[in-house]
């Protein structure tokens, strides 16, 4: 996974969504999740992919919290609100704290009770492909509708990080954040 991929990445974050609806809140929901809010819905998962880095935006209880690196604070949402600006913060900073610095794959936890995932992942990992099927932001059309993408034929709300790869949490220094939290190969 190649850092200046991860930016180009998170550019194209930038320039589709982020650019469309900047600091909008959006409720995001799960594949299953169940709208809490009145403010407009965004399906995830999202995926912004460039060459070997891929961008994903998923709520974060589609990981078995047995996965996770520390346990939730508040219980994971099916749906969280933030804003694509927020996102787009969150993905430099886990470009910057654990692509570019450590070189490995990270997410950072974002949303109003930090139930979504901002995740950079290499674009051909196990990780990136077992997560469910989602929307593709570049197929969007100008009705508002997410399109979903074709089915990977995987059924489950939830998927299973492999045996090669365990979470490393980096703990956050300031209390109204968390810090970027890298997967590391082993």
């Amino acid at each position: 996974m190649d850092a200046a991929d991860c930016a180009a990445a998170i550019e194209k974050m930038g320039r589709s969504d982020g650019a469309r609806y900047g600091g909008r809140q959006f409720e995001f929901v799960g594949r299953s999740g169940v709208r809490k809010t009145p403010l407009p819905p965004m399906h995830t998962p999202r995926r912004y992919t460039a060459g070997t880095c891929t961008v994903v935006i998923a709520m974060l209880n589609i990981f078995p919290e047995a996965d996770l690196p520390d346990p939730p604070k508040n219980p994971l949402g099916s749906s969280d609100v933030t804003t694509f600006h927020d996102l787009y913060l969150a993905a430099d900073s886990v470009l910057h704290h654990c692509v570019a610095w450590l070189q490995q794959a990270g997410y950072q936890q974002e949303g109003v009770v930090a139930s979504i995932g901002v995740l950079l992942l290499a674009t051909d990992s196990l990780e990136n492909h077992s997560i469910p099927p989602g929307v593709n932001p570049a197929d969007i059309l100008d009705t508002g509708e997410d399109q979903p993408l074709e089915s990977s034929g995987l059924e489950e709300d939830q998927f299973e990080l492999t045996a090669a790869t365990r979470i490393v949490h980096l703990h956050a220094s300031h209390m109204f954040s968390t810090a970027p939290t890298s997967l590391p190969q082993l």
